[in-house]
């Protein structure tokens, strides 16, 4: 937070960052001719973070699936938790699936497990390895926290989502129900973008962009954070 004040009150001052969360996180960093942008962009990988600036111009630089959005939407909609939407895409992208990673750490202890899914083996078929190596990891346990890892982000086809509605209140990083009785859609996804338009000058339209959504990958992140740390 402190960081990102100093950056934002020197260059950019017309951004409120008051609503970005202080951290008990700590790191010294250096840039030169750096957009801003590019700083942000660096500092959420660091942080396992994302940002947007809000219409309002507040920076928001947070967690990621940390609330849950204050409706949902179905085909079947109940006008209150549920709402209906229009424009609706939802594809699933199988193209890098992982579901067996060998991790090789220190070589000289010597550091090597395999992870798989079993779940996604069983839908697939068909195990779609991968190999990780990184000197760095010197214990069993960190080895197999780095695989699990992987494979909860990548076990699965990746999906992207799109609809639209015409009700405010989603914002960027909330997770959503989605519906789609057709489909066989019944799950949470994690909330990419919001695009708010007037049509006509008195009807909203909500633009809605979703993606994955995984809890666990996130404490997963932080333990591995953890173990690096140990180090």
């Amino acid at each position: 937070k402190q960081i990102i004040d100093d950056l934002f009150t020197a260059y950019l001052s017309e951004i409120d960052t008051s609503e970005v969360e202080d951290s008990i996180d700590t790191i010294t960093i250096d840039w030169t001719r750096v957009f801003l942008n590019k700083v942000l962009d660096e500092l959420a990988g660091i942080f396992n973070r994302e940002w947007y600036i809000k219409h309002n111009k507040k920076l928001q630089f947070f967690s990621p699936v940390t609330t849950a959005a204050p409706f949902g939407f179905s085909d079947n909609p109940s006008l209150s938790a549920k709402l209906p939407y229009s424009n609706f895409s939802h594809i699933k992208d199988a193209s890098k699936i992982i579901n067996k990673v060998t991790v090789v750490g220190d070589t000289s202890v010597p550091i090597v497990v395999t992870r798989t899914d079993a779940a996604s083996y069983a839908l697939y078929g068909r195990y779609f390895e991968a190999k990780v190596v990184d000197n760095n990891i010197d214990t069993v346990a960190w080895a197999n926290l780095v695989g699990d890892a992987i494979l909860t982000e990548s076990a699965s086809a990746k999906v992207r989502g799109r609809l639209t509605c015409e009700q405010e209140g989603l914002e960027v990083g909330q997770k959503v129900k989605v519906i789609n009785s057709p489909r066989d859609i019944d799950a949470y996804y994690l909330i990419h973008s919001v695009r708010l338009a007037m049509i006509g000058g008195l009807t909203e339209k909500v633009d809605i962009e979703y993606g994955d959504y995984s809890p666990h990958l996130v404490d997963l992140l932080m333990k591995i954070k953890e173990e690096e740390e140990k180090e």
